[in-house]
């Protein structure tokens, strides 16, 4: 019984309205060469929003850079040797000019920092800085930079007085004869890098491992299970997923409103917030997620917060972009599929938010799938039409909600239904009834006793709209 009650309450808080998506296909972006990219792949590592360009870091390939100018609406590339020839040392850029390059990022003073093998490289103006040791303080000596399980660096970011900070994987050498691979939260101190945390216990997908800045300047660094408030290098404050009720697992994505409310999210997809006092858990995601899934493996999900404060979450099983508002409510917007998709899943890969509030989603699958890029207008999401639809929408009710053998369909007395749909979470339509059926009732009962658990949208159509609720069948 507590069961159907909270995911009645779940659905009260739900709702799937209507979208505003662009869909700019692989093959109208992509510049081809004889080298990678005629095998069609994408291969974006790493997203990120740099003034009016969005910029995708790709992987396995001669165009390393592929750019998007909003002002002039067009994409452009830069190529690997093009991008290398800034080191503006011969020496090294025969060393490095057919490596990838990863983590990118742009300082406030329009430096580049990425990495690139066993090293953490800085572009500026005028040269080119390459660190391949690190200070570790907690071993009190200078040890080099090897490169750990899949990548070195993880994550690279500029607090709020200029600093900056990785968090990275390193091999590191504990004694004259001993190997041991460290997780390190580390810091740019203007002569090299020296670490401010580091674990011998190593996260490598349960966990992205990240961090984030509040506005006194303290870091806030996840890892496993735990989170670490860091005030000055130093560690002020420790929670971890089990001092919330009901709370566990390894936290994952994170983000900082602008009322220093911390938010993360574990690998299970549960919803975590720290006021400043209390660690509580929201799981209305994960239920929601789970009844609709498609499979047993979950893909990778992505976290992130508007200049509103909404929190934007890609599904974790399903095709669906979630927004979660500062009063808790939850909406869905399902991700429209690629003409070019082989199977009806809708791959989301990556996710960021531009100066403009647009939301940009990679399309490609983690092995072999590549699309294209989604674009994302929330903006655009409620026209005129659209509210007044939504308005309508009140007054359609389906009971109980979960539900078990049967349905009851309430139609509000003021509209003429031509027929209703019932379609399940892969689109199917699974029932249909006409007319004829509803003319003169305003409540019809449907028996859903042949429904598999899961989540189903009932659409009420008339002449000039199409209203859609959502309901859930659980037994």
């Amino acid at each position: 019984m507590k069961k159907l009650v909270f995911f009645f309450l779940i659905f009260l808080s739900y709702n799937l309205f209507p979208q505003s998506w662009e869909l700019m296909y692989k093959d109208s972006i992509m510049q081809y060469d004889n080298i990678y990219q005629d095998y069609g792949k994408l291969n974006i590592e790493e997203l990120l929003i740099k003034g009016d360009s969005v910029i995708f870091l790709r992987a396995r390939s001669d165009s390393i850079l592929l750019i998007y100018d909003k002002s002039k609406k067009e994409f452009y590339h830069i190529l690997k040797q093009d991008f290398w020839k800034g080191l503006k040392n011969d020496t090294l850029y025969n060393l490095y000019k057919k490596s990838d390059i990863l983590n990118l990022f742009y300082d406030s003073k329009e430096n580049c920092w990425f990495s690139c093998g066993d090293c953490i490289i800085q572009f500026t103006p005028d040269t080119a800085y390459i660190y391949s040791d690190i200070f570790v303080k907690e071993l009190n000596k200078t040890c080099k930079i090897r490169r750990g399980a899949n990548r070195t660096i993880r994550k690279i970011k500029e607090d709020k007085a200029g600093n900056i900070w990785f968090y990275l994987i390193s091999v590191l050498q504990d004694t004259d004869t001993t190997l041991q691979t460290y997780s390190m939260l580390c810091k740019h101190t203007g002569s090299g890098i020296e670490s401010v945390l580091i674990s011998s216990t190593f996260y490598m997908f349960v966990s992205k491992c990240n961090f984030v800045f509040d506005d006194q300047n303290r870091v806030w660094y996840v890892y496993g299970d735990s989170c670490y408030i860091i005030k000055d290098d130093v560690v002020e404050k420790k929670f971890t997923t089990i001092d919330a009720w009901k709370g566990y697992g390894s936290f994952s994505d994170l983000v900082m409103d602008s009322k220093g409310n911390f938010f993360a999210t574990n690998n299970l997809l549960f919803l975590f917030k720290y006021d400043g006092d209390t660690l509580t858990v929201d799981r209305r995601l994960r239920d929601i997620e789970v009844e609709i899934r498609k499979t047993g493996v979950g893909h990778l999900y992505w976290m992130r917060i508007d200049s509103l404060d909404n929190i934007w979450i890609t599904g974790h099983y399903s095709c669906y972009l979630y927004k979660i508002d500062t009063a808790g409510v939850i909406s869905a917007y399902e991700t429209p599929k690629f003409d070019t998709t082989g199977t009806d899943w809708c791959y989301k890969s990556l996710m960021e938010i531009d100066n403009d509030g647009k939301i940009w989603i990679p399309a490609q699958g983690i092995v072999l799938e590549s699309y294209g890029i989604y674009v994302f207008d929330p903006d655009s999401t409620k026209t005129e039409v659209e509210e007044r639809k939504e308005s309508v929408s009140k007054d359609f009710q389906i009971f109980p909600n979960p539900a078990q053998n049967e349905i009851t369909l309430s139609i509000p007395e003021n509209q003429s239904i031509y027929s209703i749909s019932i379609f399940n979470s892969l689109g199917m339509e699974v029932k249909r009834i006409e007319q004829a059926k509803i003319i003169g009732n305003s409540k019809i009962t449907i028996s859903t006793a042949d429904f598999p658990n899961g989540l189903y949208h009932c659409s009420f159509i008339n002449q000039a709209d199409r209203i859609t609720k959502s309901f859930v069948i659980l037994r």
